[in-house]
């Protein structure tokens, strides 16, 4: 997954925003970016489904919006989006490393 930058993370939150499974879906979200920047390194164009590797650009390509709503609901799909993005990191993927890959006890893995 591209670097993620406030837009994605605002982007993120509007689209789990009211939804009971905003958790999965944000780390469901997470992955097919991750997916969609690998399919651009390799190929050298954009994932015909899920954009350029970046989370604004898999919410749009969802056909999402970027409304900011910063009531009570709003921020708690902030809250969900947020943490997501760390559970996502914590998994073991480092989206700003200078190449992905999977990281075991502080080393690529070959």
């Amino acid at each position: 997954m591209r670097r993620v930058q406030i837009g994605d993370i605002l982007a993120l939150a509007h689209a789990v925003a009211g939804r009971p499974d905003g958790r999965a879906q944000a780390l469901r979200l997470c992955d097919e970016a991750h997916a969609a920047h690998a399919f651009c390194k390799r190929q050298g164009r954009l994932h015909p489904l899920w954009g350029n590797g970046s989370l604004m650009s898999r919410v749009h390509a969802a056909g999402g919006t970027m409304q900011a709503d910063w009531g009570a609901q709003g921020l708690a799909a902030l809250a969900v989006a947020a943490e997501a993005i760390l559970l996502w990191r914590a998994a073991g993927l480092d989206c700003r490393a200078p190449r992905l890959y999977a990281k075991r006890d502080g080393q690529p893995k070959e």
